[in-house]
């Protein structure tokens, strides 16, 4: 076992501080360990796994087409965009429709804000309900008060039979 015997013997000179010893070691280690060789056919397989993975590619060739010619159109469209306000005869301006979609992210992030904050308080008050429930006696108390409602529920049932079915006293 000429391997395990260059195995100790690198750790050991890594132990002692001995890097001349432990190279050398090391070395010999390398030695012993065979040349990888890939299996004949190994590149071949791997370029027609590539191959492979962009002809089933998520994105269509089809679909990319349209993405391209959707933003080459959303480009000219802007290009073209205050020409068309000026055939309007001056009563759309291109500064009054960056005032509309400003106005609108303005107010639409207002709006998130305030439900952020109601959202905020409802987790505040959840924690404080949760607080309360956990406790064993509010938790005894609030399936007394199920047991109470649906016995109440079921008296309730049994007393509108007669209504339900046609029958009166």
């Amino acid at each position: 076992m000429k391997g395990m015997k260059s195995i100790r013997d690198w750790l050991s000179a890594e132990r002692s501080s001995d890097d001349a010893g432990a190279e050398t070691a090391l070395g010999e280690i390398f030695a012993l360990l065979s040349d990888p060789q890939p299996p004949v056919g190994f590149a071949a397989a791997v370029l027609e796994s590539i191959d492979m993975r962009r002809a089933r590619s998520v994105v269509p060739i089809a679909a990319r087409w349209a993405i391209a010619f959707a933003m080459v159109s959303a480009a000219l469209s802007l290009a073209v965009l205050p020409l068309a306000f000026q055939s309007l005869g001056g009563f759309v301006r291109v500064g009054w429709a960056v005032e509309l979609v400003s106005a609108t992210l303005v107010a639409a992030s207002r709006a998130l804000a305030s439900w952020l904050e109601i959202w905020r308080s409802l987790a505040v008050l959840d924690r404080v309900l949760l607080d309360i429930v956990s406790k064993p006696d509010v938790a005894a108390l609030l399936v007394l008060i199920l047991a109470i409602s649906l016995a109440a529920l079921g008296l309730f049932w049994r007393l509108t039979a007669a209504d339900r079915s046609g029958e009166y006293a």
